[in-house]
């Protein structure tokens, strides 16, 4: 039976994804939940940033589970519970959950992919609206950078060998450690990884800093978190790298978080991350829409009263209507 996701009672519900606790090789498990937000009953969570494409065809061949029943080879995606459901992803959000799952407690996320009905164009317009108070008011963005350097694995041939080294990486490293990471709590095993580990190729070269949603997500944050594999770091131990990255796209990433309180209309923010990608053409403008700083966005049955609203300096904004059901050349 495929999942159902339950409807959204109002325009400003969303749902929030409870990632069960367990060892790496347990089954992933979990539950949504749907709430009012903004509201004092709303649960705080974590907003989990990645791309759902692998940062590299070395990490793409890794194995999502250690036997067949969970992972589907055919489209290397894997089968999770929620709600007792089960409930398909992508292979690097399956990576994802496998690293940041904490074998102690429960943690609550907010992720596009299981706490949006993505068959839902409507839904799926209503709740990008949201995007910027959902990642502002999160407590953190934990951003997925992958896998450990996938030149580790490259010498294993079996996807049991593989899977065991993934294991024996989550077991010894910081990740295990991550909310406690989150909470800024302090202790010998609480520091994040030491930085002298950030400057690897797979790293800096990653295709997450060429997204046009890593844009929007990091540069909408309260704190954020980078988590490859086994490590854990702090903005400021991946920013204190900036200089050595060159003109890379994660300098110019790292640069826009930086100065995240400038800002800029949409016209000039599509000119100044033109090279940036999107898995969906619309996209490639929803994307900047939350980063502009003249652009009124709301869902297609918005009701309205004029073309323009008044930001709070007084100046008037564009409306725009983000609508999944058009083409790229309505927008």
């Amino acid at each position: 039976m495929a999942f159902r996701h339950e409807p959204m009672t109002n325009s400003n519900s969303i749902r929030l994804f409870t990632l069960y606790s367990g060892k790496f090789d347990d089954e992933l498990a979990g539950a949504v939940g749907a709430g009012t937000f903004p509201s004092p009953d709303c649960p705080s969570y974590y907003f989990l940033s990645y791309a759902w494409k692998d940062a590299s065809e070395a990490g793409a061949s890794l194995p999502l589970a250690r036997s067949d029943r969970d992972w589907d080879r055919r489209d290397n995606s894997r089968t999770i519970k929620i709600n007792e459901q089960p409930f398909r992803i992508c292979h690097n959000l399956a990576l994802a959950l496998l690293h940041i799952r904490s074998p102690t407690q429960p943690q609550c996320f907010w992720i596009d992919a299981i706490c949006i009905n993505l068959e839902d164009d409507d839904e799926r317009s209503s709740q990008y609206c949201l995007m910027p108070a959902i990642v502002a008011r999160a407590e953190a963005v934990v951003a997925w950078l992958g896998p450990d350097d996938p030149e580790q694995f490259q010498e294993l041939r079996s996807d049991e060998d593989k899977w065991v080294r993934m294991k024996i990486n989550w077991d010894r490293g910081k990740i295990k450690f991550l909310p406690n990471i989150l909470c800024k709590l302090t202790g010998a095993n609480l520091e994040s990884t030491p930085r002298r580990f950030i400057q690897t190729v797979s790293l800096v070269r990653n295709g997450y800093w060429n997204r046009l949603w890593t844009l929007h997500e990091l540069c909408n944050a309260k704190r954020v978190f980078f988590v490859s594999g086994k490590n854990v770091w702090r903005e400021e131990d991946i920013d204190s790298c900036k200089d050595s990255f060159g003109t890379l796209p994660i300098t110019t990433t790292l640069n826009a978080r930086r100065h995240r309180d400038k800002k800029f209309s949409l016209e000039a923010l599509l000119l100044k991350y033109h090279s940036y990608e999107s898995d969906k053409q619309l996209d490639l403008v929803y994307a900047l829409v939350g980063l502009s700083s003249d652009i009124w966005a709301t869902p297609p049955n918005h009701i309205q009263n004029g073309n323009s609203s008044k930001s709070e300096n007084g100046v008037s904004l564009l409306h725009l209507t983000i609508d999944y059901k058009k083409t790229p050349y309505e927008v």
